[in-house]
């Protein structure tokens, strides 16, 4: 296989950050236009040892010098993308699996930037599909990889592009499964076994409301664009928009509070990172989802004509208004949140949306 002699030609160190560091950076200069032939120029040579390649041999010729190489271009293609789904890989397994209790955000990055400079997501499939999906019984910490995984796909929605988004829809039932798995072995996976099947319908829930409303960006943020479209919009689509983001905050809440309760009576400090970076995010889009919903339930108060919707509305987004007025104090309690992030802040009691009625009674006085 040709995996097999990639790995013999790049030696143990195939799996190294600094073999990760060239592939990257041979990645971002073919993708502004360095001609892909001259990965010579960027790997370093070695000689070849016994039982490794001869110079002769198609993949070594491939890495080092291909302009002299006999492969045709349909066979440098192939084995230049064998070698991309190797470096991949290789990445995706220590986001997931090596680093077991900790984080590599620089990963993240690498990933993220992969698959939007691309606008390819087969490899992150295949990845899932076949490392995680048809080993889950055998991984004895899969809750936990799982976890790591579900994190990924957090900063994805976030940062990446709407064909990702796109393409999860055909890997539902995957995903859905890998985050629902019952094999565990390791006592602190355990944790995670409870909160995961949370984590998959709060980002399944994102998944869709951002899908449905395409001018939302990732991240929650909106602009004065989405807002007069917001103004313009019908009654129908404005009342969608409402439930949907009542529905995500509603996903949102809950999760948070398994989260920090179980933080709260965690007995390893190995957990802190890994339990209390989902939070992070999900204190930055409350605070985002926050301020879409006051616009858009702003909006619908001013609408004669949604008065009986509105009441019911209005009933949800004040029950919710507690609920994340109380997640933002216990997060202020907690160094490890309150130390980096700016927790927002929201007054002691819901507001009052001004009644289409009361507004005209207002202009006639």
């Amino acid at each position: 296989m040709i995996e097999d002699q990639l790995r013999s030609i790049l030696g143990p160190k195939s799996l190294s950050l600094n073999s990760i560091r060239q592939w990257t950076s041979v990645l971002k200069e073919s993708i502004n236009g360095i001609k892909p032939y001259k990965i010579d120029k960027r790997i370093r040579k070695r000689q070849p040892s016994a039982g490794s390649p001869s110079k002769k041999d198609g993949v070594h010729e491939l890495l080092f010098d291909p302009k002299h190489s006999n492969l045709s271009h349909n066979e440098i293609l192939a084995s230049k993308e064998s070698l991309r789904k190797l470096k991949f890989n290789s990445i995706m397994i220590k986001i997931l699996i090596e680093n077991k209790w900790s984080i590599s955000y620089d990963f993240f990055s690498i990933i993220i930037d992969y698959l939007n400079k691309t606008n390819s997501n087969d490899i992150y499939w295949t990845f899932i599909r076949t490392e995680l999906y048809n080993k889950i019984d055998s991984n004895l910490d899969c809750h936990l990889i799982c976890w790591k995984l579900l994190l990924l796909l957090h900063f994805l929605t976030r940062y990446g592009n709407k064909s990702f988004l796109t393409s999860c829809t055909k890997h539902q039932r995957v995903l859905l499964e890998i985050s629902t798995v019952k094999t565990c072995t390791h006592p602190k996976c355990c944790f995670f076994a409870r909160l995961n099947p949370l984590y998959f319908d709060l980002l399944w829930t994102k998944i869709e409301f951002l899908l449905e409303h395409q001018s939302i960006r990732g991240d929650l943020v909106v602009n004065d664009s989405n807002l007069n479209e917001f103004a313009q919009s019908s009654d129908t689509v404005l009342i969608s928009l409402c439930e949907n983001l009542l529905e995500n905050m509603q996903k949102l809440l809950r999760f948070q509070s398994e989260v920090l309760l179980i933080e709260e009576n965690k007995e390893s400090q190995q957990l802190d990172q890994l339990l209390l970076d989902p939070i992070k995010i999900c204190l930055v889009e409350a605070d985002n989802l926050y301020s879409i919903l006051y616009a858009v339930m702003n909006r619908i108060s001013t609408r004669a004509s949604l008065e009986s919707q509105f009441n019911e509305l209005n009933r949800k987004f004040r029950l919710q208004f507690k609920q994340l007025r109380l997640f933002y104090k216990n997060s202020k309690s907690r160094a490890s949140l309150n130390d980096c992030l700016q927790i927002p802040e929201l007054i002691d009691e819901p507001p009052e949306f001004l009644r289409f009625f009361e507004q005209s009674e207002n202009l006639l006085h």
